[in-house]
């Protein structure tokens, strides 16, 4: 049904097999099963990219991908090789899909995805180019000087006043995590250094009022400032 994109059955498929592959344990097995079927996860890449006006609306992909994200075997997937890197179909719901129950599982996959730190040099380059899509939906309408502007990303710097942060704490937190995995690395931490996150954290840090995703800012920060 997921396959035929079946309008009546599909989106009730997909919440299923979310369930299905919550439980620790279970995405291996999920995957062992899908391996043997004529299913292609590369056929479903397109829901994260734009969201459907019509049914199946396939909003449990992400859940999905998520949950099937802590196994390697996935990771890999969607890392790609030398040519691709199918996690690039995934970043721009992070800061665009309306539904939270996508984005929230595709900031979920992201950060399954930050865990190996031997993509991290392809995540943060300009094939993947990960950090402004995590940093985007923690940035608020602050506005910082010419020379603060400079040392960040093209993409972040000179942001409207209009600018609003995530307002799912919960997601927030995800996006959090994920920098902290992306500190696990010299290459990582350097990299977030020479990007000027700091000054992005330092601005969220006075808005946020969440006591976890605070605990998280300060764990990533304490990194950078060492």
């Amino acid at each position: 049904h997921m396959t035929n994109r079946d309008p009546e059955l599909a989106d009730y498929c997909t919440l299923i097999l979310s369930n299905i592959s919550r439980p620790k344990g279970f995405e291996e097995r999920v995957l062992t099963l899908v391996e043997k079927s004529p299913f292609d996860w590369s056929s479903f890449l397109d829901v994260f990219e734009k969201e459907r006006d019509s049914k199946p609306k396939f909003y449990y992909l992400g859940p999905i991908f998520s949950n099937l994200s802590r196994s390697k075997k996935m990771r890999t997937f969607l890392m790609g090789d030398q040519e691709s890197a199918p996690i690039v179909k995934l970043l721009s719901c992070i800061r665009f899909a309306k539904n939270h129950i996508l984005r929230g599982g595709t900031i979920g996959t992201i950060k399954n995805c930050c865990f190996d730190e031997e993509y991290h040099e392809k995540l943060l380059g300009s094939e993947v180019d990960i950090l402004p899509y995590l940093m985007m939906p923690l940035m608020g309408p602050e506005q910082f000087t010419d020379e603060e502007n400079d040392k960040l990303p093209i993409d972040l710097q000179y942001l409207p006043e209009t600018q609003e942060r995530e307002q799912d704490p919960d997601l927030r937190v995800m996006l959090l995590e994920s920098l902290l995995w992306l500190c696990s690395s010299k290459y990582g931490r350097e990299f977030l250094r020479e990007n000027n996150i700091y000054i992005i954290l330092r601005e969220y840090h006075k808005w946020e009022k969440d006591g976890l995703a605070l605990l998280r800012c300060e764990n990533v920060v304490d990194i950078l400032i060492k």
